[in-house]
């Protein structure tokens, strides 16, 4: 099966861009029977231009969709392999020209929905802004979905076959039972804390994690407010516990990062709360590992299935997340640390009792289980030939 892949790889990095590279990457190897031509269809230099207008990008898209129209022919790729936009304007326009160009020329469209909403959203556009879209997105042979809730909103455009597939990734915690073992023992000694307050000295430090893009939408206030309310209520009760909250990723925007430390210092600039920036690799792997919960409130408006949860499961780590478009499907059935979005109390009343909670190995064997890339490519692959099929 030959299909020409527009989609971009990092950079900029997120969480669209990496599983477009690992796909590639994945199907390099020829037992997938995918063979992928690949339209580097990049547009933003930075994580802070995603999604903006630049002159130069309307040149870059109509070179880009040439040479997708070129390998179709050229290599006799029939099949176009796309990520629609999030519910934005400017790239949904960046998508009619794209799709209005190229789907013409290929036999079947495969759409990936990494992003989630625009479904809903176009429904409140003018009406030439949804009959321009449902001509360009309509009618795909396949949808890939990343959740339910994903499937729901693309079935809006009416494709031929829907399937719902989660994210996985290469396992970033190979060394997990040292991991485990190291926060087994942090727990231990939390635990008296809770049992016996009365006798503990100093307060037990815990260790909260917020890695995503800092923005309001994704949760970074909340979080802030949530762990700030979780020490006060901590000291209130005369519960011997800290929560140190490290925040990790790039900021949306410089108004965004002037906010961020506007409320540090309305919140008296607190010691237990430390920003170190954007972390991949091995950096981002010893953050894992060091924390105790990891903390994702988010509500952003094109959340899908976040890698990052993902990563957290993998770790063992207990997550707090918010009742948000998919993010529960990835989480066990009654799962109680789920609060709703912009909701910095139930955050705080969630952080107590999760600190005391050990999920590591449930977690790691729902990952295993689940959201291993192996078993993602394997389940691609096969969506992706459904395109084929009568």
């Amino acid at each position: 099966m030959k299909v020409v892949v527009f989609a971009h790889t990092p950079p900029p990095h997120h969480g669209q861009s990496y599983m477009v590279e690992l796909m590639l990457r994945g199907f390099a190897d020829p037992r997938f029977g995918i063979e992928c031509f690949h339209v580097n269809a990049r547009f933003a230099s930075d994580s802070k231009d995603i999604g903006k207008f630049r002159f130069a990008k309307p040149f870059a898209l109509l070179a880009y969709c040439a040479q997708a129209i070129w390998l179709r022919f050229r290599r006799k790729a029939v099949t176009f392999y796309y990520v629609p936009t999030p519910p934005a304007r400017t790239p949904l326009f960046r998508d009619w020209i794209v799709l209005l160009l190229c789907k013409p020329v290929f036999h079947h469209l495969i759409f990936h929905w990494h992003s989630a909403g625009l479904g809903e959203w176009i429904e409140k556009q003018p009406g030439w802004m949804q009959w321009f879209t449902h001509l360009a997105l309509g009618h795909a042979d396949v949808s890939i979905s990343l959740g339910r809730f994903n499937e729901l909103d693309a079935a809006r455009f009416h494709p031929q076959r829907s399937v719902i597939l989660p994210n996985g990734i290469p396992d970033p915690c190979p060394n997990f039972e040292q991991v485990a073992r190291d926060r087994a023992q942090r727990l231990r000694q939390r635990l008296p804390a809770w049992n016996e307050p009365a006798e503990v000295v100093m307060p037990v430090p815990v260790r909260v994690l917020f890695l995503s893009l800092c923005s309001r939408e994704k949760g970074l206030f909340d979080t802030i407010h949530g762990v700030a309310q979780a020490n006060a209520l901590c000291q209130a009760n005369n519960l011997p516990l800290n929560f140190q909250l490290t925040i990790a990723g790039p900021f949306a925007d410089a108004a965004t990062e002037k906010e961020f430390h506007e409320t540090l210092a309305q919140l008296g600039n607190p010691k237990n709360i430390r920003y170190v920036g954007f972390a991949s690799g091995e950096a981002k792997a010893q953050l894992l590992a060091d924390s105790d919960l990891f903390c994702f409130p988010t509500y952003y408006s094109a959340e899908s299935l976040g890698l990052v949860l993902l990563e957290a499961m993998a770790f063992g780590l207990p997550i707090l997340a918010t009742r948000w478009r998919s993010l529960p499907d990835i989480l066990p059935a009654d799962y109680p640390g789920l609060v709703d979005i912009k909701s910095p109390d139930q955050i705080a009343a969630k952080l107590l009792p999760l600190a005391a909670r050990d999920d590591a190995r449930a977690f790691r064997q729902r990952f295993l289980e689940n959201y291993t890339l192996e078993k993602h490519l394997q389940d691609l692959a096969a969506a992706f030939k459904e395109a084929d099929r009568p």
